[in-house]
């Protein structure tokens, strides 16, 4: 389709390119042409649904490679992939269980994508996550407890059904989303203590061990799970996002354990002394607050809170 400029001292106009970018061009009698003044989108990754369905557009990524698949998932077309084009997007490697199995991942500084449904009578997250869980085709969910939208301020709970599309990355910002994976049993035995950067983009460093030390130094305080929804009050997903609220209204004393007495415990020099002797030491053994358990069929190891 062309258009034809029908007034002669028209000192602007703008143009549509086929990749979706608006271009502004203004006329200059110094130079006696059309001068190029503003194009839109200003960045790559504001491109609508520049890496397709499932594909994330990071911001603080170099061109061309700024497209990436979530955890989970793989390139639709990989030899597009490897020619930079990214409009078919990601597929899922397993297809999902459906059922309460199913994990969310967690994508922090995101920009959420379209088409979404919002529910605004949903008070906490625990039940946002429910609501996305029990229906097959609820793909990610996102709460926020303090939406703002033209002056009103109000809480919401977002969800999107089948394909996730115009998902972007933005370090320097965003929101939280979760989005729906098929749970394997090794998911479920060590997706609490990996580090984010390491179980999200296989990214490991001197520091993943860190992260995982500090949620079995929650675990042992608390005598809880960071992957169990036990004992935690309902809007919290894990042990960790407790955690953090606790220490942010400084109230980190509730996180102790009742159950699991120090007065029990001996001292590390008599658990030293104990092991260079080789002898006892002078104590009842009482339960611990954590036991290990294995199945009959020695396939699953289940860790369980006394």
């Amino acid at each position: 389709m062309n258009f034809t400029l029908q007034a002669s001292d028209a000192t602007s106009y703008y143009v549509l390119n086929y990749t979706g970018t608006l271009e502004s061009f203004e006329w200059s009698p110094v130079a006696d042409q059309w001068i190029l003044t503003s194009t839109s989108p200003t960045k790559t990754c504001d491109v609508y649904g520049l890496c397709g369905p499932f594909g994330i557009c990071d911001y603080n990524a170099s061109s061309p490679s700024i497209c990436k698949c979530f955890k989970g998932f793989e390139p639709k077309i990989p030899k597009d992939w490897r020619r930079n084009i990214f409009q078919g997007g990601c597929v899922r490697q397993k297809p999902l269980s459906c059922n309460s199995s199913d994990l969310f991942s967690v994508e922090n500084h995101m920009k959420l994508p379209d088409r979404v449904i919002v529910y605004r009578n949903i008070t906490n997250i625990g039940n946002c996550r429910t609501i996305c869980l029990d229906n097959c085709s609820c793909t990610a969910y996102s709460f926020t407890p303090n939406t703002s939208v033209e002056n009103l301020r109000f809480i919401a709970c977002f969800l999107w059904f089948d394909e996730l599309i115009d998902l972007a990355m933005n370090s320097s910002g965003g929101l939280v989303l979760y989005v729906r994976l098929t749970a394997s049993k090794s998911d479920h035995i060590s997706s609490g203590y990996m580090s984010p950067e390491y179980a999200m983009k296989g990214l490991f460093s001197v520091k993943s061990d860190v992260y995982s030390f500090g949620v079995l130094v929650l675990e042992i305080v608390s005598g809880m799970r960071n992957t169990s929804t036990i004992n935690l009050p309902e809007e919290f997903p894990n042990l960790i996002s407790y955690a953090w609220q606790l220490w942010d209204i400084e109230k980190m004393e509730e996180m102790i354990d009742s159950s699991d007495h120090v007065s029990d415990r001996p001292a590390m020099s008599s658990v030293a002394r104990m092991l260079e002797n080789q002898s006892s030491l002078d104590i009842v053994a009482k339960r611990p607050t954590f036991t290990v358990g294995v199945d009959n069929d020695n396939t699953e190891v289940n860790q369980l809170m006394l």
